[in-house]
């Protein structure tokens, strides 16, 4: 089954939260990997990274820490990379139907049950297809008008571990800008989703950029937040140490 970090644990558990990596730095992952994250999800499709430098930065990251990786995109084979390098789970950007969603969630499973071939190259895997199946998560991103209108038939798709919600992409879907996360066609379409995963009892995921933000969308029952990444946390840290530095000085 997945990872404890991507199950579902029901009303009243806290969320999960986890790291974002754009980085291709080893040493940033590893710095990362001990911060105390409950996982470390790494992006291809954004940052300039593909999947195959997605799987060199896993060896940084202990095998018992939940890693998923956000695929550039639906292709099958992408999603049988990720997972075989290691990742605990992916990412599949802009599902908008039952029938994507279903895609995804085959892209993760053996035949019969989907269409993934089989090939894990980490060792930590071992080679009990069953339980290299069972362990992966897949996440679909719900990041356009037609997928929240679609979201209960998304989230009651077999085999979904959840969804995660694109705030910037809905809003450039709906004329706004990307980010206006407290929008009130952004607040109600994100109160939506949180409502249909609970319902179906799915996880509920989605980046935080600020801690504002992210206690706004923990309030709202999303159960798994990244807290924004890897760039956020240089540009954070950097300034705050300058503004010291100058204080002083």
């Amino acid at each position: 089954m997945p990872r404890d970090a991507f199950k579902f644990k029901g009303a009243g558990s806290k969320p999960v939260l986890g790291g974002f990596i754009t980085f291709d730095s080893m040493p940033m992952v590893e710095i990362l990997a001990g911060i105390g994250f409950d996982y470390l999800a790494i992006d291809t499709q954004h940052a300039m990274l593909d999947v195959v430098m997605a799987g060199r930065l896993m060896y940084a990251i202990p095998t018992e820490m939940p890693v998923l990786v956000r695929v550039g995109n639906t292709d099958g084979s992408l999603i049988g990379k990720a997972l075989d390098s290691g990742a605990d789970g992916v990412i599949v950007p802009m599902v908008e139907t039952r029938e994507q969603a279903a895609a995804a969630v085959a892209a993760c499973k053996y035949n019969p049950a989907g269409n993934r071939s089989f090939g894990p190259v980490r060792k930590h895997l071992g080679f009990d297809a069953k339980e290299i199946m069972e362990r992966a998560a897949c996440f679909v991103m719900i990041e356009t008008a037609k997928a929240v209108e679609n979201i209960d038939e998304i989230v009651t798709t077999p085999g979904v571990t959840g969804v995660y919600f694109g705030s910037g992409d809905l809003a450039v879907n709906l004329g706004l800008h990307p980010l206006e996360p407290h929008h009130p066609k952004i607040r109600e379409a994100t109160k939506r989703v949180a409502d249909a995963c609970q319902r179906a009892g799915v996880v509920a995921g989605m980046h935080g950029q600020t801690p504002e933000h992210i206690r706004d969308v923990i309030e709202q029952g999303f159960t798994m937040v990244t807290l924004s990444g890897d760039r956020t946390y240089i540009a954070r840290g950097a300034g705050d140490m300058l503004k010291a530095g100058r204080a002083v000085r």
